[in-house]
């Protein structure tokens, strides 16, 4: 018995606007499943579920609970100029860590934070 995936399920304010940003920072393919409601967003195996909520608090308002997932990538570097190019907000600057990760953060509009992380795995 085991987990085979995780797909977020994240409420956003702007859902077009929201699903811009996913398409542009994090290389994503956006597919509306239900015209002004859902836009589900996919990059590789990981699809993040954007629903439209414009009535709640955005997860820029829960501090350390709007952590949404630790993303793990095959170019570190590409994602890394891809999201600097793309203007998005850069909450940690990319930098190997002590467990030998080499990592950055991410916020997108609405304030889910990401770590996005090399496939480099300490020796």
């Amino acid at each position: 018995m085991e987990i085979v995936a995780a797909n977020p399920v994240l409420a956003v304010r702007d859902l077009q606007a929201s699903a811009e940003w996913y398409r542009q920072v994090l290389a994503c393919e956006a597919t509306e499943v239900d015209s002004g409601n859902w836009v589900f967003c996919r990059s590789g195996s990981v699809q993040f579920m954007l629903g439209r909520c414009p009535d709640t608090p955005p997860a820029s308002e829960i501090g350390d609970h709007s952590y949404v997932a630790y993303l793990e990538v095959d170019d570190i570097h590409a994602y890394y100029a891809r999201a600097k190019d793309a203007g998005a907000q850069i909450s940690k600057e990319l930098r190997r860590e002590p467990w030998g990760r080499d990592e950055f953060g991410i916020r997108s509009p609405d304030g889910h934070r990401f770590m996005v992380a090399g496939r480099n795995l300490p020796q």
